[in-house]
C-alpha cells in the first residue's frame, strides 16, 4: 500500500478495534485504490477530505474526527486524542498545554532526550504526547498496541521500530 510505515500501524491498529479512528494521508498516486479496497475488504469506514482519509470502524466516529480536525480549542484538541485512541490524561495534558508556553514543563514526546526509552520498551508504539513523570503510566496503551503488532504483522513491526530508532537518533544527534 503507498502509506509510511507508521499509518499502516495506525490502519492495523483502528482495524483490530484498538483504535477508535485514526488519519492517513493519501498522495497522488495511482495505488491509491488498493488502499480504498483494503479498508473496503476490512470493513472499515471512512470520510474522505481532500488527501485526508479518516478511518474507523463507525461511519459516524470518521465523521466526528474529520469535522473537528483543523479545530484548535481545548475541547477539540481533548476530542481528537480521544477518537484517535489516545489515553484521557495525556489527551487532556496535550489539549490545555498544546498551544501553551508551558508546554516543554508538563510534556514530552519520544523524540525528547529525557525521555526514558530505556524503561519504556514498546516506545516507538507510543504516537502520543505524555506527560513529565508519567510516561510510563500514560502510555500503557502503547504496551498492548506494540504486543499487537508485534504478533500480527512482525515483519512490518520490525520495520516500524528500526525505522523510529533510526530518525529519533538522527535527530538527538
Amino acid at each position: 500500500m503507498p502509506l509510511n510505515v507508521q499509518e499502516r500501524i495506525q490502519l492495523w491498529l483502528t482495524h483490530r478495534g484498538l483504535k477508535k479512528a485514526t488519519l492517513i494521508t493519501l498522495e497522488k498516486n495511482k495505488q491509491n485504490q488498493r488502499i480504498f479496497k483494503w479498508l473496503h475488504d476490512t470493513s472499515l469506514e471512512w470520510v474522505q477530505k481532500r488527501e485526508r482519509i479518516f478511518v474507523s470502524k463507525n461511519k459516524l466516529i470518521a465523521n466526528q474526527l474529520s469535522n473537528i480536525w483543523n479545530k484548535n480549542n481545548q475541547e477539540s484538541e481533548y476530542q481528537k486524542g480521544i477518537l484517535l485512541g489516545y489515553p484521557t490524561k495525556p489527551s487532556q495534558a496535550f489539549a490545555k498545554y498544546a498551544d501553551n508556553k508551558y508546554r516543554g514543563k508538563y510534556l514530552v514526546n519520544i523524540i525528547d532526550p529525557n525521555f526514558p526509552k530505556s524503561v519504556i520498551p514498546y516506545y516507538p508504539y507510543i504516537f502520543f504526547i505524555v506527560r513529565k513523570g508519567k510516561e510510563k503510566v500514560d502510555s500503557v496503551i502503547a504496551k498492548r498496541w506494540a504486543k499487537v503488532i508485534r504478533a500480527d504483522i512482525p515483519k512490518l513491526a520490525k520495520w516500524y521500530e528500526k525505522e523510529i530508532k533510526s530518525a529519533i537518533s538522527k535527530q538527538l544527534s
